[in-house]
């Protein structure tokens, strides 16, 4: 990452939570941790910036160095990402209450799909190594048809594209709501009744918890982003089932 690209991929790593939330409620949730983004940061670049000392190369020079010091963070997993999640199925892990404790984990390579390009597959060639370790939060069942459904934190110890929407999917416990990677006619039967009795927005995957270690005072930060109100909703209305 080059310039000021980090500052756009912190931000992305945030919003990505609730890219699928309307517009309104993105500005909400996140106005709050943008403001915090910008007051710890800007006085580093300010700093920089304004430095007579420093002619432009190495005003660009220095910029570079933080730069480079989060993308090594990312390289070597130690950034700190959190996600929430609804499956389809019951996963047969027991409930935990030890937030420490991720006792599943999925390791594959994930790569393009060799027939469809928009998508991701697993153990396809020239597939990058992909780990998640994931926990189950609750079981859960609908009141009304019995049917079950399991709500998942997952850690991610790499960052491939739709990493944990294709290892849940390749489990056989897609993520509800998504139409992408729950391809069979019982998965997309089962998306089809949820999105309109429920109008859900996209798939039930949400960017709860982004840590990293600030790259000049070595200080380690944290930011974490709410539940959108229809996963909210969705919750309580699902019922726990152990």
């Amino acid at each position: 990452m080059k310039k000021a690209m980090w500052w756009a991929a912190v931000a992305v790593m945030a919003v990505v939570g609730c890219a699928n939330a309307p517009v309104e409620q993105k500005i909400k949730d996140f106005q709050a941790q943008i403001e915090q983004y910008e007051k710890t940061f800007s006085e580093e670049l300010v700093t920089i910036r304004q430095n007579a000392g420093l002619t432009a190369e190495q005003q660009t020079e220095a910029v570079s160095e933080l730069e480079d010091k989060i993308a090594a963070q990312i390289k070597e997993h130690s950034v700190h990402r959190l996600y929430r999640g609804i499956v389809i199925g019951r996963v047969n892990l027991p409930a935990l209450s030890n937030d420490e404790i991720f006792d599943g984990v999925i390791e594959s390579t994930i790569g393009r799909h060799p027939q469809n390009r928009k998508k991701m597959a697993m153990n396809v060639p020239n597939g990058k190594d992909a780990v998640t370790h994931y926990r189950v939060l609750s079981h859960l069942t609908d009141p009304e048809n019995g049917r079950e459904f399991t709500y998942m934190e997952f850690r991610l110890e790499t960052g491939r594209t739709h990493q944990i929407r294709v290892h849940m999917a390749g489990i056989g416990h897609p993520l509800l709501g998504d139409y992408v990677y729950a391809t069979s006619p019982t998965m997309r039967n089962i998306n089809n009744q949820y999105i309109e009795k429920y109008t859900l927005v996209g798939q039930t995957l949400h960017a709860m918890t982004i840590g990293f270690t600030h790259p000049r005072s070595g200080k380690y930060m944290e930011f974490s982003a709410d539940l959108p109100e229809y996963f909210k909703e969705l919750l309580e209305i699902l019922t726990f089932s152990g």
